[in-house]
């Protein structure tokens, strides 16, 4: 037995974690989490993995995109960048830029690649993204191994993340004529992005960028579409202003596309905020989310910044799989969290090293430009994660926690056991998803209203 209860308003239910069954329950329970005391080797112990089922997997779902780290240079310094020194599994800024050689031969190894999926997915499009630092500090490469691939490849979809500050009109018509999907990173208004999004001399980026971007929507109205705003929020945010100026501010025509915390794993970031401000924060959330769930029992509009801070969670849980057991719909060999299988993306370093994806530190290369994705390295590096993750067997959200490579790897490529502190609080945030979601059915929410 795995799961636990929870309460509505209305009702008490039981999720099945072992199933994804959500029963309803005759006798009042307490909100209690049921952790398994059984390990089942059959169905529980992740096994070994080895090169011919990666390969095997891959040629089925693998080789989605490769994604370019161009520079790890970034002519901005956010203060909460994962490269600023505030986390001690990260690397630091670096002035290293990436050849177009090393671009060039990397993009021919995923390509050549992904062209052998193409018997199980023919219409799966190749997409190469550009990353960084801040990429179009080598907008040469860039340029140079977008013509070469089209030259070569012909179909690809290419996107950027970028600060948008380096952005002029050369570089809009590029990404523009290439049909580039474009990330660009915006924290919301005036004072909220240049309370943390700043240059080396302090000074804030929000002007510039919106300078940019404006310039991007007179040229090439259309193109607004293929652009969205990715923001990142933390307990010194105003919820309220911040929502507000998504939807009706002067770049309201953007659209935000993701919108992240802070990160709170290897630093010390959010111990420079008191109770006071911590409970402010959760609070705003909560109206917000109240906000959110009174709308869709009413089945009344809702806006593109509460369906990206909301919806995508509670379409999870709307969609998760049920009746079948964990084994059937998660590879054995996964292990018990929400891991991916290294080469279903690819980043490549400037030094032409790869790596799961860019979001992991350059201490676990799985391959190279020259020699391409290393499956013995992928086989080392799941089974060494397993190896750490033991406890997660007995949680009572394993089939529904996202807890990935990059929460427990060490500045050495080391995997660390789960913190359990965190761990708590991924159980209660999953609960409450629950609490609400079926909270609002009881009301009249419609599921089919947010489910893809």
């Amino acid at each position: 037995m795995r799961g636990f209860y929870f309460n509505t308003e209305e009702n008490t239910y039981y999720y099945n974690d072992i199933d994804g069954v959500v029963k309803h329950v005759k006798e009042k329970r307490e909100n209690e989490f049921i952790l398994s005391k059984y390990i089942s080797d059959e169905y529980y112990t992740p096994v070994k993995v080895d090169k011919r089922a990666l390969q095997h997997h891959l040629l089925q779902y693998g080789y989605c995109q490769i994604t370019l780290i161009v520079t790890e240079a970034c002519n901005i310094r956010c203060k909460y960048c994962v490269y600023s020194g505030a986390y001690k599994n990260s690397r630091l800024h670096a002035d290293t830029m990436m050849t177009f050689e090393i671009a060039k031969k990397s993009c021919d190894s995923y390509l050549i690649a992904h062209q052998k999926t193409i018997d199980y997915h023919p219409l799966k499009v190749p997409i190469i993204g550009f990353y960084g630092g801040e990429p179009l500090m080598n907008f040469e490469v860039i340029r140079k191994t977008v013509e070469y691939v089209n030259k070569r490849y012909g179909d690809v979809e290419y996107t950027i993340s970028t600060n948008a500050t380096l952005m002029n009109d050369e570089i809009i018509d590029f990404l523009v004529s290439k049909n580039f999907y474009i990330a660009v990173s915006l924290n919301g208004d005036k004072e909220e992005n240049n309370r943390l999004r700043v240059y080396g001399d302090g000074s804030g980026t929000y002007e510039k960028v919106k300078e940019n971007l404006l310039r991007l929507k007179k040229l090439y109205p259309k193109h607004v579409s293929k652009c969205v705003l990715l923001c990142t929020i933390d307990p010194g945010t105003d919820m309220k202003l911040l929502g507000e100026f998504f939807e009706s501010g002067e770049l309201s025509d953007y659209k935000v596309g993701r919108l992240s915390q802070v990160f709170d794993g290897f630093t010390d970031w959010y111990e420079k905020y008191d109770e006071e401000t911590l409970r402010s924060y959760r609070e705003s959330i909560k109206e917000l989310r109240e906000k959110y769930i009174k709308k869709l029992i009413r089945s009344e509009f809702t806006t593109n910044f509460e369906k990206v801070m909301f919806e995508v969670e509670y379409r999870n849980i709307l969609n998760r799989n049920i009746n079948v057991k964990t084994d059937k719909i998660k590879l054995r060999y996964l292990g018990k969290t929400g891991l991916c299988v290294p080469g279903s993306k690819i980043a490549v370093s400037p030094n032409g090293e790869f790596y799961t994806c860019e979001r992991i530190n350059n201490a676990r290369p799985i391959g190279n430009y020259e020699t391409g994705l290393d499956l013995n390295a992928v086989a080392d590096m799941i089974n060494e994660y397993n190896r750490k993750i033991k406890k997660c067997q007995v949680c009572s959200i394993e089939r529904v926690c996202a807890n990935c490579y990059v929460e427990n790897i060490e500045l050495d490529g080391e995997f660390v056991e789960p913190n359990e502190e965190a761990c708590q609080k991924k159980r209660k945030h999953q609960m409450n998803n629950f609490i609400e979601v079926f909270g609002a059915m009881e009301k009249g929410f419609e599921p089919n209203k947010i489910i893809i």
